[in-house]
């Protein structure tokens, strides 16, 4: 029984202690996006106004007519309730237009990920010298009086 104990501490104190080591840990973190998809840009319409000037003059109670190249107008006195009236009118299709472009916008889409290794530090402790020479002064008495009831339990003579 006190052999099995022996045995049981001396392995205790050869298996102990374990060497701290670093440990590389793999995460996925790169992302990458990529959009897919298409799209037309509308067309850009240019219209050219041109810039014109008209006057024109007439008696106090004639009906004044002014015509540009894009509207109509047209002033009288009314002359029953004392007021200026008038009225302006549009042409139709009397802008030019000019389409310059109609795009096509090309996309694409998908996520990918790649794997990076990351390194992971483990802190590593480091003991005074001073334990290390308590630790190998205990090592020592540790063999010697192991070697000491070793040696006596195998040739101790029973009575």
């Amino acid at each position: 029984m006190r052999k099995l104990l022996y045995l049981t501490v001396l392995l205790l104190l050869t298996f102990g202690c374990g060497v701290t080591k670093k440990t590389i840990q793999i995460d996925r973190i790169t992302e990458t996006h990529y959009v897919d998809s298409t799209r037309w840009h509308d067309s850009t319409i240019y219209y050219i106004v041109p810039i014109e000037r008209y006057r024109d003059y007439t008696s106090l109670l004639d009906t004044l007519k002014l015509e540009t190249s894009l509207a109509k107008a047209e002033a009288y006195v009314d002359t029953t309730n004392n007021t200026l009236k008038g009225s302006i009118e549009n042409k139709k299709d009397s802008l030019k237009t000019v389409i310059k472009w109609k795009e096509r916008i090309v996309q694409k889409d998908s996520l990918v990920y790649k794997e990076v290794p990351v390194e992971v530090e483990k802190e590593v402790t480091e003991y005074p010298k001073s334990y290390w020479w308590f630790m190998g002064f205990t090592l020592f008495t540790g063999i010697y009086f192991g070697l000491k009831v070793f040696l006596k339990v195998k040739f101790h003579k029973t009575i």
